[in-house]
């Protein structure tokens, strides 16, 4: 049961009358107008920035926010007017999608009024009647959305900033002690203890994030993390749970994924994230260049080895690999793939021919060029292992070439 609806001295009673019923029924309209806004704008959409009750929660809020104002408690309207502005602020809702959603609403609610409840030739012109003052009403209400959003901006930017500064000092190791570890977790608003994880996505040429509203999505796991784009990269922590470990991090990432993503080992103390970054970017670069690909530091070895001395790998596949490298590209691409395809069958020619679906024999053949043209013996353990680093390290390093 709705609490009763507080009449103002001067307010017009024909809104009241409106008021008084949408008060009455604010959670079965809350229930009914959901699905409507969330039809009309996309942010509202479960899983997008809220869940399904927060949706319905922020219709009742919106209600309730007009149903104050038609009573002709405007103060009481603004200040809650400001309440639903940060909290869609700090669920990330964009500002046009809010004003949209509240003018979307009212205009069912408008709707509904006539045709179901104030129905009939008296009570409808008596309802127009009210129109011009009732819509003022709301372009008030969305004004005053718009400017709480533009100071709540000017608020984040603010906050920004000062979140930038404390992540990179965890991310840097540049820390005094336990007592800023603290402060730092107090400001980004994630644990200040438990199981972390720093995440390094390369930044895409266009500028963008490169795991778009990871931060969100996140959320909607019940799982906090701070993010910051720098030019090189967007950088986070994100602090695990009890119900939300590495795994389930791992596919979050790389189903947001538009780049290559590293991820570092899981850590116990947030005085552990400079190491973890360290590891995060060097995941990042084991990656395969321009591909949008999570690799965890974990569970991939041997490419953050190589990406970890590039520089050394890189003259290893010249001095394995010189003599293919200097092939035509199509010569080149199926001597490399089918050594690589006879590596992940074991050694096996003939799983490696039905993958490539080719005759074992062909496999044998380019194999056996493979050994000529490098002299390297895929027999012998040392030249096999010298030629499944030099391959590896062109799968990681761009543009490797013969010189």
């Amino acid at each position: 049961m709705s609490p009763p609806l507080a009449i103002s001295a001067s307010a017009d009673l024909r809104l009241v009358a409106i008021g008084g019923f949408i008060a009455t029924h604010v959670d079965e309209l809350a229930e009914r107008l959901a699905p409507v806004v969330q039809a009309a704008e996309p942010a509202y959409r479960s899983g997008v920035y809220l869940s399904q009750d927060e949706v319905v929660r922020g219709c009742r809020r919106s209600l309730a926010m007009v149903c104050e104002r038609l009573s002709g408690r405007r103060e009481a309207a603004l200040a809650r007017a400001a309440r639903v502005i940060r909290a869609s602020a700090a669920r990330g809702l964009p500002m046009d999608a809010v004003t949209r959603a509240h003018r979307v609403g009212w205009q069912f609610v408008w709707e509904l009024l006539l045709e179901d409840v104030f129905s009939g030739p008296e009570r409808t012109r008596a309802m127009i009647a009210t129109m011009p003052l009732t819509w003022s009403i709301v372009s008030e209400l969305s004004e005053s959305l718009v400017a709480g959003y533009r100071q709540d901006a000017r608020d984040d930017r603010e906050r920004t900033d000062a979140d930038t500064r404390m992540l990179d000092r965890l991310l840097s190791g540049v820390i005094t002690g336990p007592a800023e570890v603290r402060a730092c977790a107090r400001g980004l608003r994630i644990p200040a203890s438990g199981t972390f994880v720093v995440v390094h996505a390369e930044t895409l040429a266009s500028g963008e994030w490169p795991l778009p509203r990871i931060a969100d999505r996140l959320r909607t796991r019940g799982v906090l993390s701070a993010w910051r784009l720098r030019p090189d990269a967007q950088v986070g922590i994100v602090g695990l749970g009890t119900h939300y470990g590495v795994e389930q991090l791992a596919e979050d990432l790389a189903a947001r994924a538009r780049a290559r993503v590293g991820m570092s080992d899981a850590y116990p103390a947030l005085e552990g994230s400079a190491t973890a970054a360290q590891q995060a970017a060097l995941a990042a670069g084991a990656a395969a260049p321009g591909t949008a690909t999570l690799v965890r530091h974990d569970s991939a070895v041997l490419p953050v080895l190589i990406a970890s001395a590039p520089d050394a790998a890189h003259r290893l596949a010249l001095r394995v690999l010189g003599p293919v490298l200097v092939l035509d590209t199509a010569d080149r691409d199926s001597l490399l793939t089918t050594f690589r395809a006879w590596a992940v069958a074991d050694g096996s020619a003939v799983r490696a021919a039905g993958e490539l679906h080719c005759h074992p024999n062909t496999v044998r053949y380019r194999l056996k060029r493979l050994e000529q043209l490098t002299g390297r013996a895929l027999s012998t353990p040392l030249d096999s292992m010298h030629l499944l680093l030099a391959a590896r390290a062109l799968d990681v390093l761009p543009g490797v070439e013969a010189v």
